[in-house]
């Protein structure tokens, strides 16, 4: 008999191995020469200035990228609000930096096929389950799942919203669906991340589908979206395997920089750096 935990891990696409493990493997072996040209600008010295007295997110990696010490500093200045678990804030002193994208927002009750094929997406299933095996899967899935979330939508608790951004840089933009479920607010005892999870799906609007290929890594984690001059970049709470810390990502890239590495449908994300949370 699977256990609630199980049952949750397979809804929400958790596995045993830390994902952000095995992308920050990706990471090191990612070769410094695949970078582009304005990549490679953003690459600086060490620089520990931004470890200053009365600070609440400390890097953990030196803060070798501009965007990364400019975002630690704009988290510093939240030091005395929630843990940001589901919207990571952004500051007006950082404003001409960072922005947020220009959400559309959805009324979820009006577009349930939409969220229920978000639900579905995000649902792992085992390797040797493929075709029909893995589409009935991932519908008994969402049917146990679907009183939950008819109870959370009573309960406002559920939002939807989508925005066209380019989230893998190529100059096409796509159509990114956000689902937030959950209050954000974690009760005594438990992970702030175990209290409200966002998904992004990337949809295909000639398929009528959500992308496999995007979704593979969407649906492992609580992902946002952070621009940065206008550059799309993911954002991540994450307190499941480590001391709780904001991550930031680089998106999503259609060449592979490390070729020893096999990686399905050649889409993937880097982790840039983690600002690792001490409350004050």
């Amino acid at each position: 008999m699977r256990t609630k935990q199980s049952r949750r891990a397979a809804l929400f696409g958790l596995s045993s191995v830390s994902t952000f493990a095995a992308a920050a493997m990706l990471g090191m072996l990612c070769p410094y020469a695949a970078w582009s040209s304005t990549e490679k600008h953003q690459l600086a010295a060490h620089d520990t200035t931004t470890r200053h007295t009365g600070a609440c997110y400390r890097s953990t990696d030196g803060n070798r990228y501009e965007i990364c010490r400019l975002y630690e500093r704009n988290l510093n200045r939240f030091c005395g609000g929630p843990v940001m678990v589901c919207e990571r804030k952004i500051h007006g002193a950082f404003a001409r930096e960072f922005s947020a994208p220009k959400w559309e927002t959805l009324a979820p009750e009006a577009h349930l096929e939409i969220v229920a094929e978000v639900i579905r997406s995000r649902i792992t299933v085992a390797s040797d389950c493929v075709n029909g095996c893995a589409v009935a899967w991932r519908e008994k899935q969402w049917r146990e799942y679907r009183p939950d979330l008819m109870r959370k939508l009573r309960q406002q608790q559920v939002t939807l919203a989508r925005v066209r951004l380019d989230l893998n840089h190529d100059g096409e933009r796509e159509l990114v669906y956000r689902l937030t479920e959950g209050t954000c607010e974690p009760e005594p005892g438990r992970r702030a991340s175990d209290a409200g999870f966002t998904t992004l799906m990337v949809y295909d609007e000639v398929r009528r589908t959500f992308r496999p290929d995007y979704a593979k890594y969407l649906r492992r984690w609580s992902y946002d979206i952070l621009l940065w001059r206008g550059r799309a970049y993911l954002t991540l709470w994450d307190d499941t395997y480590r001391s709780p810390s904001v991550v930031l990502f680089d998106t999503f890239r259609n060449e592979n920089p490390a070729p020893e590495i096999h990686v399905e449908f050649g889409v993937k994300h880097l982790p840039l750096c983690e600002f690792r949370y001490e409350p004050k």
